[in-house]
C-alpha cells in the first residue's frame, strides 16, 4: 500500500526472509517506510537489543547513550562515524521506543524504515502503531531543525 502521510510519501508493505540457523522456515513482518521531508538526515539505526548487529557492525558504529538508561537498557543506536544523529532522537521518540519495545527503526538517504522484530504480520491495531511511530519521528525531526 502506498500514499501519503502527514505531506511525505509512505509505503505498507509485509515482507519475508530467512535467517540463520533456520534458513527453511519465512519470517514475516509489516513494515513501514516513510520518506523524511526535513533536511538531509544522518544514516542510522535504533536497534532492539543487539538484534541484527552483526549485519550493522561494517559500516555503523554504536553510540554510547548512557544518561539514557532506560532507553538504552532496551535498544541500541547505531550511526556511521562523524555523523550526529541524536538531534533527531528526542525525548518524545525515546518514551515511544521504551512503552513500546521491539521497533527496530532505520534511516537511510532520507527514508525511514520500521518493523517490530518480535511480530509477524500486523494487525490493524499494530498498523496504527506503526503509523504513531512514524509521526513522533516526524515531530522529531521538526524539533530538530527548530533548535
Amino acid at each position: 500500500m502506498t500514499g501519503e502521510f502527514l505531506g511525505s510519501e509512505v509505503r505498507l508493505f509485509d515482507y519475508s526472509h530467512t535467517a540463520a540457523p533456520d534458513y527453511y522456515s519465512k519470517h514475516w513482518h509489516t513494515i513501514i517506510t516513510w520518506q523524511c521531508a526535513a533536511e538531509t538526515l544522518p544514516d542510522f539505526v535504533i536497534a532492539p537489543g543487539h538484534y541484527l548487529r552483526r549485519y550493522l557492525v561494517a559500516d555503523l558504529n554504536e553510540l554510547a547513550l548512557p544518561e539514557e538508561s532506560e532507553f538504552s537498557e532496551a535498544y541500541r543506536l547505531y550511526a556511521q562515524e562523524g555523523s550526529d544523529p541524536l538531534p533527531y532522537v528526542s525525548s518524545e521518540l525515546k518514551a515511544f521506543l521504551v512503552r513500546q519495545k521491539g521497533f527496530y527503526l532505520e534511516v537511510k538517504n532520507g527514508v525511514m524504515l520500521v518493523f517490530r522484530k518480535d511480530q509477524e504480520l500486523a494487525g490493524a491495531e499494530d498498523i496504527e502503531q506503526l503509523f504513531a511511530l512514524v509521526e513522533t519521528f516526524k515531530n522529531s525531526c521538526v524539533e530538530a531543525q527548530n533548535r
